[in-house]
């Protein structure tokens, strides 16, 4: 990924793996005889970032943007050699503390962030 991830035009830090996953929303049923019938409502895209390590202050830089009281927001992102854009919100965001005393001279360090970005 060169182009920067931003979540309403704030660049964040490039994640380890970004995973792109296309899907499409339907209305299904099936008639008496059996048979299904299908329409097509809208095609969505969702967004599964992963980080390996944070510092703290990545981490709430991150957080700052997604974990607010506006559930939507703007993603601009890189797929393939264009920039596309989305409105989206973001599911549950696990990760887990680890401390490295010397090397982050105390810092707490994130790791294993992840969180998906999902198309409104």
């Amino acid at each position: 990924m060169s182009e920067p991830l931003k979540i309403n035009g704030v660049k964040i830090k490039t994640p380890h793996d970004m995973t792109i996953e296309r899907y499409n929303l339907t209305k299904a049923g099936r008639t008496a005889d059996g048979r299904m019938h299908m329409d097509l409502i809208s095609k969505k895209r969702r967004l599964e970032i992963t980080y390996e390590v944070l510092t703290e202050s990545e981490l709430n830089h991150i957080l700052d943007l997604l974990d607010t009281n506006d559930m939507f927001f703007t993603v601009d992102y890189q797929e393939g050699n264009s920039i596309k854009t989305m409105t989206a919100y973001v599911g549950a965001i696990p990760s887990k503390l680890f401390r490295r005393e010397k090397q982050h001279l105390g810092q707490w360090v994130w790791t294993d962030v992840s969180f998906n970005l999902i198309e409104q």
